[in-house]
């Protein structure tokens, strides 16, 4: 697998993550991510309005996406970006959020269209990695070895349960070294940099969103 190109990793990645997106509405995943970038819980009347159906055409999409978390009310509050605390800070629009994991730090703010400022812990150590991501670049990456894993789960696995088959294994890693010996019990994953695994999100953003599908980044 580690022959694999950047380009071959990200169309593997785009047949998987496209079948758990919700074909029916194509454009429901990046409207969810500048909805929840908001900082706030996205009610379903919400999603109906941006997307130009019914309330309960909306729930019902929301409901097929992977792993979608919702509060008490019913309002979402996570679908890759997330109100919950996980390992990976996300600020982004002067909002403290949290990704489902590190891979989504990098990925999220092309699709937004807006810098989000990243804060993460290697995965094997504990130390801090903290960087600045743009929608064209990456920026005071700190430490500048750090590196991230990436996995290729298969289309039924990533349907059903994405955080299990891709986003609990994928993290950030101080350098290579350190990353390797994670990598002895994880022979499935793949060791990237990060601005590799940066590039490799901004062919997935093209290969999964269209250009139709692009929207505002209004706040």
């Amino acid at each position: 697998m580690q022959d694999l190109t950047l380009k071959d990793i990200a169309t593997k990645l785009a047949a998987s993550l496209k079948a758990a997106l919700c074909p029916q509405y194509p454009q429901l995943f990046p409207q969810l991510m500048h909805l929840l970038a908001k900082g706030k819980p996205v009610s379903p009347q919400q999603v109906a309005d941006t997307l130009h159906i019914t309330p309960d055409e909306a729930t019902a999409a929301l409901q097929k996406l992977p792993n979608i978390e919702f509060n008490q009310e019913g309002n979402l509050i996570g679908s890759g970006l997330t109100l919950s605390e996980t390992p990976h800070q996300f600020q982004i629009y002067g909002h403290d959020m949290f990704t489902w994991c590190a891979f989504d730090t990098l990925f999220f703010p092309i699709i937004i269209g807006d810098a989000a400022h990243v804060k993460s812990t290697c995965a094997v150590t504990g130390d801090e990695v903290k960087l600045t991501v743009t929608p064209n670049k990456i920026e005071n990456l700190n430490p500048n070895t750090a590196v991230i894993s990436i996995v290729l789960p298969d289309v039924t696995d990533a349907c059903c349960n994405i955080r299990g088959s891709f986003c609990n294994h994928v993290h950030y890693f101080i350098n290579y070294e350190v990353a390797s010996s994670w990598l002895v019990a994880h022979q499935d994953a793949i060791i990237l940099t990060v601005d590799d695994a940066y590039q490799v999100g901004r062919m997935l953003t093209d290969m999964i969103l269209t250009k139709h599908e692009q929207i505002d980044t209004a706040k």
